[in-house]
């Protein structure tokens, strides 16, 4: 006879409280705020030397990137694979919701979830909704200089050429 193994015991997760969202949200915000300073005073002096268009990266694009994923990560709760694996056809700002269908591995393959489960569509708050859509009007003027144009299918967290920035430089940003 078959024996079904019983399911593994969940670890002990802990959530942020409410007190620790609060801090890391102001914490998001405030670091935010630095990156684009940081960006713009870089792409100003780009600029100033006739170097704001036809280079092979912008530096700092993946910076804001990590910021923008900490912040969906924390106003959705999806998993770091599935934040990276997000590309602009998946979040509709209109409607403020994000469709989670993939995810990214350390190795950076993208796949489906593994049950039903794992698509779905979750909400996001106006917040975090204000801050996608500048991001996403940011990201678009700065691949431009790359030549690169933002579609459906570019990352939402990219890298600094445009491309998905992998799961693994996340965890060591």
């Amino acid at each position: 006879a078959h024996v079904a193994t019983p399911k593994r015991n969940d670890p002990n997760r802990r959530a942020l409280s409410a007190e620790g969202g609060a801090r890391l949200l102001k914490a998001i915000n405030n670091t935010e705020i630095d990156a684009y300073a940081q960006l713009e005073a870089k792409e100003e002096r780009m600029a100033h030397i006739g170097k704001d268009c036809g280079r092979t990266k912008i530096r700092g694009i993946h910076h804001i990137s990590c910021i923008m994923a900490v912040r969906i990560g924390l106003a959705t709760g999806l998993r770091r694979g599935e934040v990276f694996a997000l590309t602009w056809k998946d979040v509709d700002l209109s409607r403020g919701t994000i469709h989670v269908g993939h995810s990214v591995t350390n190795r950076d393959k993208r796949k489906v979830p593994k049950t039903k489960a794992g698509i779905r569509t979750v909400s996001i708050d106006p917040e975090t909704v204000r801050h996608l859509e500048a991001w996403k009007t940011r990201q678009a003027h700065e691949l431009s200089k790359l030549y690169v144009q933002q579609s459906d299918e570019t990352p939402v967290c990219c890298s600094d050429i445009g491309s998905r920035y992998r799961v693994d430089n996340f965890t060591h940003w």
